[in-house]
């Protein structure tokens, strides 16, 4: 009973490590739309011109995802590099395009639909390159935090 209770214990506070560990904040990409992302990534906001708004994530000296936010993007980047994928993700529907490369990285694409007026943002393409099956759980994991609220 004793080593049930420790173990039981044990467990709890591993949980609560983890938790403490993996801390969020809320970023706002543009007015209600949000994305939660772990302490620790570094955030670079970018407007090259009016229209568009690009912020790029890093993780020490390594970039794991871009984001666009606008109405025009260039969805997928690599014409017929694999299946598109539709689905929804916190009520948005979503396009998406993996690629698996040979030395087990992936690579993936993400097409969120936000709206289909002449608003902006309409849309916001997300991208990352390379990243190895942890790196990429864990920006998949950021990319399903993605709301909108009208």
């Amino acid at each position: 009973m004793k080593m049930a209770v420790l173990l039981c214990m044990s467990l709890l506070l591993a949980n609560e490590c983890l938790a403490e560990q993996q801390k969020l904040k809320t970023l706002s990409l543009a007015t209600g739309l949000t994305l939660q992302v772990p302490e620790g990534i570094k955030i670079e906001h970018q407007k090259p011109v009016e229209d568009f708004d690009l912020f790029i994530f890093k993780k020490g000296s390594q970039i794991i995802l871009n984001t666009y936010v606008g109405n025009w993007p260039g969805f997928p980047k690599e014409k017929n590099a694999g299946v598109v994928e539709k689905k929804t993700i916190n009520g948005i529907n979503v396009e998406s395009v993996v690629y698996r490369q040979a030395k087990g990285t992936i690579s993936r694409e993400v097409l969120f639909h936000l709206q289909e007026t002449n608003g902006w943002p309409q849309r916001l393409h997300c991208w990352y390159v390379e990243l190895n099956p942890q790196e990429s759980a864990e920006v998949d994991e950021m990319l399903s935090s993605v709301r909108l609220k009208k």
